[in-house]
């Protein structure tokens, strides 16, 4: 299982499609959902993001938008 955790700035900028409904909110700065290792990276390809160590960044303009953590 991998936790993937979304900066909510970063989440409100996001459509809102199929990958993002099992996000709940952690606290009032992160939203948290976990998943498989391939909802994973289907999640990754349908929101064009790449990891860098533990960090999500967005393919395009190079923000991070979340962290991410093997449990």
């Amino acid at each position: 299982m991998i936790s993937v955790q979304l900066y909510h700035d970063q989440y409100a900028k996001m459509n809102r499609d199929k990958s993002l409904q099992h996000f709940f909110p952690k606290n009032s700065a992160v939203m948290e959902c976990k998943m498989t290792e391939s909802e994973f990276d289907e999640f990754l390809k349908q929101n064009d993001m790449i990891t860098i160590r533990h960090h999500l960044k967005t393919y395009q303009d190079g923000l991070i938008c979340g962290e991410f953590e093997v449990i």
